[in-house]
């Protein structure tokens, strides 16, 4: 899991590097300013952002962001008011640096709550059953409808295809 933070503040980036780092268990890198978008060392999982830097606004570089990566955006700035200039971006959520603890839970509440809606889960399918011959399938958690037992067969149902796979349905529920 990565993390990138660009804020100029460098104690409130340290600070939250510090509760990412402790919480996820995560890689963060730390920019004290806004970099160019071919220096992110590691395209994150989630970007947060502070709304103004000295030499633009952290709006104007969220929008560039977001055209080349597929990631998240939380805000963070000192001042509450300026959530209404990142509303159009569809941010994950917005961190006020006074109420870091408060806005630190809303953040890990909806991002665990996200992470658990879009779980990849890995299946070895049963080859026999399976006309494309593929040895594995990558599905999201939240496209399987139900899964069923047959004879030793577990058949997933998605909303588009069925697929056999070689386990049990006790691993089955595990793992989902």
């Amino acid at each position: 899991m990565y993390f990138t933070i660009m804020d100029d503040d460098r104690a409130f980036g340290e600070t939250l590097k510090n509760k990412l780092e402790s919480e996820y268990h995560a890689v963060v890198d730390v920019y004290h300013g806004m970099i160019d978008l071919d220096q992110i060392k590691h395209v994150p999982d989630i970007l947060f952002l502070d709304v103004i830097f000295e030499n633009g606004t952290g709006v104007d570089y969220a929008k560039k962001f977001k055209e080349k990566f597929d990631s998240q955006i939380v805000f963070v700035s000192s001042k509450s008011s300026l959530i209404f200039k990142t509303q159009g971006l569809k941010a994950l959520c917005f961190i006020r640096k006074s109420h870091l603890d408060n806005d630190f839970k809303v953040f890990k509440q909806l991002y665990d709550e996200e992470c658990k809606n879009e779980m990849k889960l890995i299946f070895e399918l049963n080859k026999g059953m399976n006309k494309n011959q593929m040895a594995y399938i990558t599905l999201m958690s939240d496209d399987i409808i139900y899964a069923e037992c047959y004879a030793h067969e577990l058949i997933i149902h998605t909303y588009e295809h069925e697929y056999a796979v070689k386990m049990t349905l006790k691993k089955f529920m595990e793992q989902v």
